[in-house]
Formats: C-alpha cells, structure tokens, sequence
C-alpha cells in the first residue's frame, strides 16, 4: 500500500525505473573511468549514493515492504562509505537516519567509525544516531545552531519534546526550502521522491518519544518508527 499522499503508484514505478536505469549507467561508467581521474571518481561516487539514497526513499513512499527496504539498505552501506567526506550533507542525514529506522546499528562498521574520525567528523546525527550518544551536550555542535536550532530547544526542555517535535513537523515542508529537492513534487517529470521527515523520526525512535498526536502527519514516517524487523 503507497504510504505517500502526494503521489500515485504509477508515479514511483516511473520514477524507480528511471533511477534505477540512471544508477546503472553510472556505476558502470565508474567501473570504466581512468584511475588518475580522482574527482571525476570522487563525483561519481557521490552521485551514485544520491541516487541510491533517493531509491530507497522512493521504494518507501511507494509502499514497499520494510524488511525488503533494510536489505536493500544494508547493500547501500558500502556506496555511503565510498562517498564519505568531511561534508555531512542532506543525502548522508537521510541515509544515517533511515538506518536507525531500520534498526540497522552502524556503531558496529568499523570501516565506517575509521571514516568519522578520519574526517573528524562533529555532527550532532552522527553522535547520535552513529555513535548512540542520546546525551549530547548541544552547545558543541554548529549544525545545530546553523540548521537545527529546533534540536537545542529539544534538549534543553525535555518535558516539551512532543510538542516541538509536533511544532517541527507542521514546518517541514517550508524547512525544506534549502534542499535541492524541495519543490520536486511540482515539476513534470518524475523527480520526487519523498518528503519524509526521517531525522525527526530517528530522534523519536531513539529517545522513545511518545508520538500518538503526530503518528497521522503526512511526513512523518510512522511504520519505520515502529519498526521491529
């Protein structure tokens, strides 16, 4: 059954087969490339796991079964770690937060923590979500107070987290604005893939938020919260 209310099945059958045809094309034109062409590969990469991350993203709004979605997930992993960089940006937060969704604990890829402390990575999701530290101390994160400033306001009143967690997902569609996607949903061809809140979602699974006055939002991805498998 399609979990998304924007658009039709016939919609994401388009969408997924013209990305899956896209993502073919360039894994095998990154399989050709000349190995002294370092940014030409550097991009590939990370175009393959935009593409990967916006499939798996596609096949939830789509309906797909969740436990199909993890293993298709967990093959993604290795694409995520070729494009890792010192730069967390939209499609890496999606990808770290639809793994906790999916109870998928990457604490436990050690190819991956090498990663974070390679690039010295200090992002409050990823000490979240990656390293499972829910007792963050929000002052030493800057992507929070450039992006997220909603996640200070979540910690320093822990009695009100529903309701700013409520107050944030009223506002995401306008939060989105900045993100290259925003506005897919409108144009003629299959782009959109999905405007799922997946990063408040993750912190309600993982903080055990109560989420009965929100679990009907039309961004919000009940099902995953609650996801056993």
């Amino acid at each position: 059954m399609i979990r998304d209310k924007l658009k039709d099945n016939n919609y994401f059958d388009l969408y997924l087969s013209n990305q899956i045809e896209d993502l073919a094309y360039y894994e095998k034109t990154l399989y050709q490339i000349e190995a002294s062409k370092e940014k030409v590969i550097k991009s590939l990469k990370n175009t393959i796991f935009r593409i990967s991350v916006e499939i798996l993203i596609a096949r939830y709004s789509k309906g797909d079964n969740l436990a199909v979605i993890k293993e298709e997930y967990i093959n993604c992993i290795p694409k995520f770690k070729a494009a890792f960089s010192e730069i967390i940006d939209t499609n890496s937060v999606q990808f770290i937060a639809l793994g906790t969704l999916l109870n998928i604990d990457l604490s436990e890829d050690e190819e991956l923590l090498s990663l974070i402390e390679q690039y010295d990575i200090s992002y409050s999701l990823v000490e979240i979500f990656v390293n499972k530290n829910t007792d963050i101390d929000v002052r030493l994160y800057k992507d929070i107070k450039r992006f997220r400033p909603w996640i200070a306001e979540f910690y320093n009143k822990p009695d009100e987290r529903e309701a700013i967690i409520s107050k944030q997902l009223s506002n995401w569609y306008r939060s989105q604005r900045s993100s290259y996607f925003f506005g897919y949903d409108k144009e003629e061809e299959p782009f959109y893939f999905g405007y799922w809140a997946l990063e408040i979602a993750a912190l309600v699974k993982v903080l055990n938020i109560p989420d009965d006055s929100f679990s009907d939002h039309k961004y919000y991805p009940y099902d995953l919260v609650h996801f056993g498998g």
